[in-house]
């Protein structure tokens, strides 16, 4: 593999990596070699083999004592958030918030500070987890939705922002990935609603590693004329 891929010397904060993309992306930036900062909320980080700070993000306490201890970094990648199908009826303020908080004002919130303290190195990259919700329509998605479009709205203006500062800032967005979050969600569709969803991807449904992987390269030195994309990894799904 070339030397372009290889994170070597690397400093990277991944938040929500306890997650199942989180884990994927710890797992898949080490083994190109990257040092990697942990964040979550879970008790389960203190056993991912990292140095981790345990933070909820959407408190501004939270956000504060994890920029204070993070080292210096050449990249972060924002794999926190949650998921929920709900119909537009039934969203008021208090149930939109829920998504938006920890989805968008959250990561805006903690690259704002890292920015501050000067804790990401000129060079550096940023890598949102977005989705491919944030680019298509589903109905009962609308909250989730827009906290992903924002994401990748906040993307191409931060790649503008930050250029000066030689700082890349891409989103990924991963369609249909077997992980617990989508077990959860299936649990509320009948089996013949997740079969026909399941059917929209014509290489079948995603894993993790397939998004740690794509981390990994918008991260790496290989994508260094790469900024304020939102790069779909949905298996052929946007493409219909």
């Amino acid at each position: 593999m070339s030397s372009a891929f290889a994170l070597s010397d690397k400093s990277v904060l991944v938040t929500g990596a306890t997650g199942d993309l989180g884990l994927a992306c710890c797992s898949a930036l080490s083994a190109q070699g990257a040092s990697i900062f942990a964040s979550g909320r879970r008790e389960s980080l203190d056993t991912l083999g990292h140095p981790s700070w345990r933070s909820d993000l959407c408190e501004a306490e939270g956000i504060a004592s994890l920029v204070d201890a993070v080292p210096e970094l050449d990249g972060v990648v924002f794999a926190h958030g949650v998921s929920t199908l709900r119909p537009v009826q039934f969203l008021n303020k208090d149930s939109i918030g829920e998504v938006m908080e920890p989805n968008l004002t959250a990561s805006l919130s903690t690259l704002s500070l890292l920015l501050k303290k000067k804790r990401i190195r000129a060079g550096g990259a940023i890598v949102f987890i977005a989705s491919i919700a944030g680019l298509t329509g589903t109905a009962g998605n609308a909250a989730y939705a827009a906290s992903k479009g924002g994401i990748i709205a906040a993307t191409r203006s931060l790649a503008v922002e930050l250029a000066r500062k030689k700082i890349r800032v891409n989103a990924i967005c991963p369609g249909w990935i077997e992980t617990g979050l989508t077990d959860s969600l299936n649990q509320n569709l009948s089996d013949e609603s997740v079969k026909a969803q399941q059917a929209k991807y014509p290489l079948g449904a995603g894993h993790p590693q397939d998004v740690a992987n794509a981390a990994s390269f918008l991260l790496s030195d290989a994508s260094r004329w790469i900024t304020g994309t939102a790069l779909p990894v949905d298996g052929g799904y946007t493409c219909q």
